[in-house]
């Protein structure tokens, strides 16, 4: 099933990157901030994600490296989509870029002046 999920989703995924591309990443990366965990690209089979990227490895490498999900947590890392991502395309300055972005992006809650009080 999650092939065929992907087959779908790709159609929609973009790059360019609209409305709905913006919401099938976050859905595919897991939409918490605070929260670590895995979003519904870690269900799917690595070897179609792969596959996608190589079609156009110019736009799709960091554009992947935007939105997998992250997992920083040392016992979940030597699995994870991220490292793999930097396993097959970290030598790519732009997938360097995109990974430590999505990775860097914060959130929270309550007051502004809370959040940047020193």
């Amino acid at each position: 099933m999650p092939e065929e999920v992907w087959t779908l989703v790709t159609k929609y995924l973009g790059p360019p990157i609209d409305s709905r591309a913006f919401r099938i990443c976050l859905w595919l990366r897991g939409e918490s901030f605070f929260v670590e965990g895995d979003g519904a690209l870690s269900i799917m089979r690595r070897q179609g994600i792969w596959d996608w990227v190589q079609e156009d490895i110019e736009k799709r490498a960091s554009y992947l490296a935007h939105f997998v999900p992250k997992i920083i947590s040392v016992d979940k890392w030597q699995g994870s989509l991220a490292r793999d991502v930097l396993v097959h395309y970290g030598d790519r300055e732009d997938v360097r870029r995109e990974l430590r972005a999505n990775f860097s992006s914060e959130g929270w809650s309550g007051p502004a002046s809370e959040h940047y009080h020193e």
